[in-house]
C-alpha cells in the first residue's frame, strides 16, 4: 500500500538541495545572526517606562550636601570654641543730681514781708506725709488751706496725679 506518506518521502528523496551543508555542520544560524534577531526581539517585547511625573532639579542635591556641611562646621565650631567668656563687672553709678527749686511767688512775698522766717515744714520733706497733712486739714475742716497745699504739692511735684475728687 502505498499512501500519501510514502510518496511524500519518495519526493524528498529525488530532489535536490539548494544549500549544501557541510557535514556535522547544525542547522542552526550564524552567530551573528542569532545576535541580531534576539536583540530585535528583545527590542519588540520591551515595555516602555512611563516618565516619573515629578523629576527633582539637579541641583537639589548639591545644595543639601552644602547645607549640611555648613550646619554640621557651625555646630563644631561653637562647641569646639572657647568654653565661656568671663562676664564684666557692672558697675552702679548714681548720675541725678539735685536741683535748686525757685522759691514759690506767694513764699517769696512772705520773706519780704518777714512773716515767713522759718525753713520748710517737717511734712513737706516727704511726698506721702505732705498728702497725709492734707488729708488732716480736710478732716479738721480747713478746705481752703488743704486745698492751698494740694495746689503747692501739685506745683513741686508736677509728675503727680491726683485723685480725681481733689
Amino acid at each position: 500500500m502505498s499512501g500519501p506518506d510514502e510518496e511524500f518521502d519518495d519526493f524528498l528523496s529525488r530532489r535536490k538541495p539548494l544549500f549544501r551543508r557541510a557535514p556535522g555542520d547544525p542547522l542552526e544560524p550564524p552567530e551573528e545572526v542569532d545576535r541580531i534577531v534576539l536583540r530585535q526581539a528583545r527590542e519588540a517585547i520591551e515595555i516602555d517606562r512611563p516618565q516619573p511625573a515629578f523629576r527633582g532639579a539637579h541641583w537639589g542635591a548639591p545644595l543639601a550636601i552644602a547645607a549640611t556641611l555648613l550646619v554640621t562646621f557651625t555646630v563644631v565650631l561653637h562647641f569646639m570654641g572657647p568654653s565661656k567668656k568671663p562676664i564684666p563687672e557692672v558697675t552702679v553709678q548714681q548720675v541725678a543730681q539735685p536741683m535748686e527749686q525757685p522759691p514759690p511767688p506767694a513764699a517769696a512775698a512772705a520773706p519780704a514781708e518777714g512773716a515767713q522766717a522759718q525753713a520748710v515744714p517737717e511734712y513737706r520733706r516727704d511726698s506721702h506725709s505732705w498728702l497725709a497733712q492734707i488729708e488732716r486739714l480736710r478732716a479738721a475742716g480747713k478746705a481752703a488751706e488743704a486745698e492751698a497745699e494740694l495746689a503747692e504739692y501739685k506745683r513741686r511735684n508736677r509728675a503727680y496725679a491726683g485723685a480725681p475728687d481733689r
